[in-house]
């Protein structure tokens, strides 16, 4: 389990930061999915790994985020 320590200020700017990797990770791999399907023939789809991959880091990404809003206020 992910243990993290989060005050009040501190938790609202990291579940911003995390969103944002996460959006601009989810977005990046859409582009680069249609960039191997667009122009995807012979040894191009080798190259499907890489939007995998961001997507991968968008879903890690959103569930950082996630479980710093579910952490208690450390006062």
């Amino acid at each position: 389990m992910l243990k993290l320590k989060v005050s009040g200020e501190n938790r609202k700017s990291r579940f911003i930061i995390y969103m944002f990797i996460g959006v601009v990770c989810l977005l990046w791999a859409a582009m680069s999915a249609f960039m191997v399907y667009a122009f995807g023939y012979g040894v191009f789809y080798l190259l499907f790994i890489v939007p995998l991959l961001f997507l991968a880091l968008s879903i890690i990404s959103f569930w950082i985020a996630r479980q710093i809003i579910k952490l208690p206020l450390n006062s």
